[in-house]
């Protein structure tokens, strides 16, 4: 019986993402945890075993929070993308795991059937990688167990070729579709993204990013509040909007939030 693990290295958030820095920091680095959480949520439910490899110290508590059911290991030393998704490998490898799927942690868009769709029709293939949209980087490669020899990074379409892998023909564009800059956003929007991500997206782009004080709570139960933006604007920031890491706010607590229509879509500490 064929068992499938996947296995994703991240970088903590506050490190990530460097070219989307045209964002504004606190928004880079909730756009890059976001993603993560989507891939993540697609991965865990497409295959038998998800492990993180992470220096993240508050991953495993966001996974858990967020309904995703993964094994969370620390990067090897010397560290890496690739030495991590190595790591990764030999651990599914010794715990019965007969193949394995290796992705990038930016794929906002993918969803657990795309995923499911992907690894039926590679079955036949001993390696096999997605190449990204341009052609140039890799968003995912599978192999047999303890045979995942990745080389991510740069131009690691080539290398996995090179190394043998064999490219997956006319894959699903939610699986090719990474973000390294603020211009990749505009097609994983139009294609649909996870939950995560959604939050931060007004009509068809990138909500902009506030920060906001907390006036007072709403009247009645709702658990909603009234919020100041730094241009002196009032705004009701609905309960649902709220990181589920949060659970108290006080007036003169403040927020970090993304706007748009002059509406709240997110908020958190």
């Amino acid at each position: 019986m064929v068992s499938i693990g996947s296995v994703v290295a991240l970088k903590p958030a506050e490190v990530s993402k460097s070219r989307l820095g045209t964002l504004p920091v606190p928004l880079r680095r909730r756009l890059a945890r976001c993603m993560a959480l989507d891939t993540l949520a697609a991965l865990a439910a497409a295959t038998d075993q998800l492990v993180v490899v992470s220096d993240d110290q508050t991953i495993a508590d966001r996974l858990r929070r967020a309904g995703i059911d993964a094994l969370v290991v620390a990067e090897p030393d010397p560290g890496g993308m690739n030495e991590a998704l190595r790591l990764g490998d030999q651990l599914l490898l010794d715990h019965g795991y007969t193949r394995v799927l290796a992705a990038v942690g930016d794929l906002p868009a993918i969803t657990a059937e795309a995923v499911g769709r992907l690894l039926d029709s590679s079955t036949r293939l001993p390696r096999a990688f997605v190449a990204d949209r341009s052609g140039y980087g890799t968003t995912m490669l599978i192999a047999p167990s303890g045979e995942l020899d990745p080389r991510f990074q740069g131009a690691s379409a080539q290398a996995h070729r090179m190394s043998g892998a064999v490219p997956v023909e006319d894959p699903d564009p939610r699986l090719t579709r990474d973000v390294d800059a603020v211009e990749d956003l505009d097609a994983v929007i139009a294609l649909g993204v996870g939950p995560h991500t959604a939050g931060l997206i007004g009509t068809d782009r990138i909500g902009d990013y506030a920060a906001v004080t907390i006036a007072e709570p709403a009247p009645g139960p709702s658990g909603d509040y009234v919020v100041i933006t730094d241009a002196g604007r009032r705004l009701p920031l609905p309960a649902s909007v709220l990181d589920v890491e949060i659970r108290f706010l006080r007036p003169g607590q403040r927020l970090h939030a993304v706007a748009a229509g002059g509406r709240l879509l997110s908020a958190w500490l």
